[in-house]
């Protein structure tokens, strides 16, 4: 169990809004996913996280920040997809949290 949260530790990191016209701002979490795209670092985390303010900084878990960039938004279930172009995927600051060993085959129960 050590094992797991010590490879979860480098994929998660801190999503910060920054003041917008409101004054308003927020800071939470989200964590590495990987959608194939080899170009870009992607963070998910949940809307209300992020929806305070409209420049977003992403910090790992080495104390580097990031700017990122809103790809998708899914309020329907509380989710923001964010582009860090600065960090290419698979590199050692883009580790992405694995959900599971297996690779997923359509119709598959998750």
């Amino acid at each position: 169990a050590l094992a797991l949260l010590k490879d979860a530790s480098a994929s998660v990191v801190k999503v910060s809004t920054f003041p917008d016209r409101k004054g308003e701002w927020s800071v939470g979490t989200g964590f590495i996913v990987s959608s194939g795209d080899k170009d870009a670092c992607e963070v998910l985390t949940l809307t209300h996280v992020s929806s305070a303010g409209s420049k977003i900084k992403v910090t790992n878990n080495l104390g580097r920040t990031f700017e990122a960039e809103l790809v998708k938004s899914e309020p329907r279930h509380e989710l923001d997809l964010y582009r860090i172009k600065e960090l290419q995927s698979g590199s050692s600051e883009c580790k992405a949290f694995a959900l599971s060993q297996n690779e997923l085959r359509p119709g598959e129960i998750v």
